[in-house]
């Protein structure tokens, strides 16, 4: 299926995210422009309407993360392109995997570097100040515990789940016999 031609664009995201903590405009615009053609020529309108929408959820989704949780631009990017790629339903189960894979990094990351106290603690400080006056969140994510990691890798895992589950053929099933 045509939107395994996403794997590419995944694989560089990874590369550059990982080497330079960034997801270079270089590579999300043009994901997300061949995304909305592709659609619209596989799918006509309805495909081209399932990619906008797809774009936009991700878009709203991650600018909530990018102004509240400190995401990066380039994550938010990518997952616009990401959406237009797979279009709409199927940004919605992308969004879940992805943030499962960004929370298991993050606790690998945690792990790794004996912080895991402590970011529980900012955690728990952080959902607290969401919920009370006056108290701004970005206070309680500016002392991290961690150093920041490459949120492109848990975008690309996510999105490969996403691609795996909805768009292989499914296999007959074994039956003994």
């Amino acid at each position: 299926m045509w939107k395994w031609a996403l794997v590419p664009f995944l694989v560089v995201a990874v590369y550059t995210d990982w080497r330079w903590h960034r997801l270079f405009n270089w590579l999300t615009f043009p994901a997300l422009g061949i995304g909305l053609i592709l659609s619209g020529v596989w799918g006509g309108w309805s495909g081209l309407l399932s990619s906008l929408a797809g774009a936009g959820i991700a878009f709203g989704v991650f600018l909530v993360l990018y102004l509240v949780a400190r995401m990066g631009a380039g994550d938010l990017k990518l997952m616009v392109a990401i959406g237009a790629w797979l279009g709409y339903p199927a940004i919605i189960p992308d969004l879940v995997y992805v943030m499962l894979a960004g929370g298991v990094i993050a606790l690998g990351f945690a792990l790794r570097y004996g912080a895991l106290g402590s970011v529980f603690r900012n955690l728990y400080y952080f959902l607290l100040s969401l919920f009370t006056p006056g108290v701004k969140p970005e206070n309680v994510l500016a002392a991290s515990a961690l150093p920041p990691f490459p949120y492109g890798v848990a975008i690309a895992l996510g999105t490969l789940y996403t691609l795996g589950t909805l768009f292989l053929p499914r296999l007959p099933a074994l039956h003994g016999g």
